[in-house]
């Protein structure tokens, strides 16, 4: 993983447990646990969290049937909807289906943190 990737605020796994980043420096990153236990660590000992339905769900998303996509709503009324295609995940600023007319392919949680500030101007913060 890079460290270019990261913001703060990303959810991120070490060690099979799900840290909040809270500072990055150079070669360490400052982490906050769900529980707000805070620690240090190296980049090198980061891994990306993959996208699950259950990690949508926390953001907030929900299932639409007639799409098969899930979808979430920002604070100023936009749309932003996800659907699973193989091994990546489609991600489109509509509710529409996103596999039609998708901004990007995404597989982690950091990546669609970061898509979605990008896009709204606002965090997808945990539900």
């Amino acid at each position: 993983m890079k460290a270019e990737e990261l913001r703060i605020g990303n959810y991120i796994d070490i060690y099979n447990h799900e840290y909040k980043i809270g500072l990055i420096a150079a070669k360490t990153v400052g982490l906050t646990f769900i529980n707000k236990q805070i620690l240090e660590c190296s980049i090198l000992d980061i891994n990306p969290i993959p996208i699950t339905e259950e990690w949508l769900l926390k953001f907030g998303f929900y299932y639409q049937a007639s799409d098969k996509n899930y979808v979430v709503k920002s604070k100023q009324e936009n749309y932003n909807s996800i659907k699973k295609i193989d091994s990546a995940w489609c991600y489109n600023n509509d509710d529409s289906d996103a596999a039609c007319y998708f901004v990007a392919e995404l597989k982690y949680i950091h990546q669609l943190q970061n898509l979605y500030y990008a896009l709204n101007q606002e965090e997808l913060i945990c539900e």
